[in-house]
């Protein structure tokens, strides 16, 4: 389960409206539902604040934030090289 100080990393790291984001990695990589549809972000928002919990689906919003935090060190380097 999601720890409110993970959450507020999340939200640092992918912004106050991370569900679109963390939906667009799920359609890109085909992670669906049990019943063959697409999470909601109602559903995302309930595991990120700690109130669901689905392993499986906690470890994909992870590896969203790893890669967009991995692209923000890499803007913010490329920006201090200027």
């Amino acid at each position: 389960m999601i720890q409110s100080s993970t959450k507020i990393k999340i939200i640092e790291i992918l912004g106050k409206s991370y569900s679109p984001k963390i939906l667009k990695h799920f359609d890109n990589q085909n992670i669906k539902a049990v019943t063959g549809k697409q999470y909601t972000g109602m559903y995302i928002r309930s595991i990120v604040g700690g109130f669901q919990e689905n392993i499986t689906l906690e470890i994909e919003i992870m590896k969203v934030v790893l890669l967009e935090n991995k692209k923000q060190k890499a803007i913010k380097k490329r920006i201090a090289n200027l």
